[in-house]
């Protein structure tokens, strides 16, 4: 027998023994679909490669969606009309809405009900509210983060000025920005008290302090024109044309007080690296209570997948404590699950943020964005109108009045 054919049955007993192993274990190939950060990333490929090293009836192969030229959210919805949509996708529930309305994503409801290994009861409540739709669930939230105020402790030092309380006010936030404001020797402003962006999910948790919002109780309509939602604009547009202290950027230390979200931690940390000290604060109360925007993203199962056993095998390992306690050593997330997330606010954390209860705290009044298919379209609307309240171009009521029958056309879209 001639070498080349020695090597020719060796070869065809490769490919036979490997047909045979995965035929003998049933295995099931899935797709992930994956949206998120470069630093995610590699977090993500270790989770899968731990999985696959694990199951030999399931292995998992990557979908970068973020390395196509258009957005990941256009290419999800290429391959979903091609018919190659990822089986398993990571999405925040704010883009995931329409997809859902769309019939993109296949309920779980049935495979949690006859999984006795899965108990949602280990997961804060509020993390699954932003992932149901018509009354039913789509997702397992990977996430629970309520959006929390970084704080300058350096700026509140240099004033003479502690840490707030957990249980801290609008008026304290306003007096903290007014005491934490400095000039130059020209009068230029050197250092601003609060940084607001005019977003939906930032500037809202200020709105919720007033009683005002996005929508009313009950969902019908825009509450954009209510006394409570024009009184949380009038208060923040009195900070900036009254007071001058809005402005700066937290990562440079020229603010003090900047609302954001966990997964801006590992930046945050990288930029100031020591150039102050810093923590977090919940969002303050004010006279119509307390709120704040819950940040989740969850774990979506196409309803083009071939392989439902096989997507919720892998769904659920995504979900698992061992996959969120790898995130979380990233430091890009709060988790929805109560068991790592108590390890990590008592984790006694050797750099910032240290406050990790405020965490907690949040998640008590944190409020899932409204459940719109025209979410972004009511944002682009709404949003540069707040800038221009904001910036003292107009007043809140003429501003709102404005745009409310705009936006009231996309109510039910």
């Amino acid at each position: 027998m001639s070498r080349f054919q020695t090597r020719s049955i060796m070869a065809s007993i490769v490919v036979l023994s490997l047909l045979f192993s995965e035929a003998a274990f049933g295995q099931e190939r899935i797709t992930f679909g994956f949206k998120g950060t470069p630093e995610e990333y590699r977090v993500f490929l270790d989770i899968i490669a731990r999985f696959n090293r694990d199951h030999d009836d399931v292995q998992v192969e990557v979908v970068n969606l973020m390395t196509s030229g258009s957005s990941p959210f256009e290419r999800l919805a290429v391959l979903h009309a091609s018919n190659r949509a990822p089986d398993v996708v990571r999405l925040e529930y704010q883009r995931a809405y329409p997809f859902i309305k769309q019939g993109m994503f296949f309920p779980i409801d049935d495979l949690i009900a006859g999984d006795p290994e899965f108990d949602p009861g280990e997961f804060f409540t509020v993390s699954f509210e932003p992932h149901r739709a018509d009354g039913k669930l789509y997702a397992i939230p990977q996430e629970a983060q309520p959006f929390t105020l970084f704080v300058n402790v350096t700026a509140l030092e240099r004033a003479g000025l502690a840490l707030p309380g957990m249980d801290w006010t609008m008026d304290d936030l306003l007096s903290i920005a007014q005491r934490t404001k400095r000039t130059g020797s020209q009068g230029e402003t050197e250092h601003w008290g609060w940084l607001v962006e005019p977003t939906l999910t930032r500037a809202v948790p200020y709105v919720y302090a007033f009683g005002g919002g996005i929508l009313n109780a009950d969902g019908t309509d825009f509450a954009l024109t209510s006394p409570e939602t024009l009184a949380g604009l009038q208060f923040i547009q009195d900070a900036n044309v009254v007071s001058g202290v809005l402005g700066g950027n937290f990562a440079r230390g020229t603010t003090t007080l900047y609302l954001g979200g966990p997964w801006q931690v590992p930046g945050l940390r990288e930029s100031i690296h020591g150039q102050f000290e810093w923590d977090i604060l919940p969002v303050p109360g004010g006279p119509g209570g307390r709120g704040t925007t819950l940040g989740s993203d969850g774990y979506y199962m196409s309803s083009q997948t071939k392989n439902r056993e096989a997507a919720w095998k892998f769904l659920k390992y995504l979900a698992s404590e061992e996959s969120q306690r790898a995130l979380v050593a990233a430091g890009s997330i709060f988790p929805a699950r109560r068991e790592v997330a108590r390890e990590y606010v008592f984790s006694a954390p050797s750099e910032p943020p240290y406050n990790l209860e405020a965490y907690l705290v949040g998640l008590e009044f944190a409020r899932p964005s409204p459940a719109m298919t025209a979410w972004f379209d009511v944002a682009a609307i709404v949003e540069p109108m707040w800038r221009r309240i904001f910036n003292g171009e107009i007043d809140p009521k003429t501003g709102m009045e404005e745009i409310l029958p705009q936006v009231r056309a996309l109510l039910g879209e």
